[in-house]
């Protein structure tokens, strides 16, 4: 019972953080999208996110590329992402709101 407890709890932490965020709005497939991004953005010394690195991620490598790509439009029609260079680069990068 001890992980299931764990799982339960940590679930329940994530809707906490994800209201504090003004996230909670969002689908599954949205928020692993943008947790990848900001894990991602984080971890680059550019502070971009390239579609390759995003497709392959651990959060995101199970959500199917249609998915991905409205997750990544709704993302950006909420401001909270942007895309970088021109249209077709496949590179976005984290607002600063």
């Amino acid at each position: 019972m001890g992980s299931l407890k764990t799982f339960a709890t940590l679930m329940g932490t994530i809707d906490e953080i994800a209201q504090e965020l003004k996230l909670e709005k969002l689908s599954d497939s949205d928020q692993k999208v943008y947790a990848a991004i900001v894990l991602l953005a984080d971890a680059s010394a550019k502070d971009t996110v390239d579609i390759g690195d995003l497709i392959q991620h651990s959060l995101t490598k199970n959500i199917p590329a249609p998915t991905l790509y409205r997750s990544l439009k709704a993302l950006i029609e909420m401001k909270k992402i942007e895309r970088v260079r021109s249209v077709k680069s496949g590179s976005y990068a984290l607002t600063n709101l």
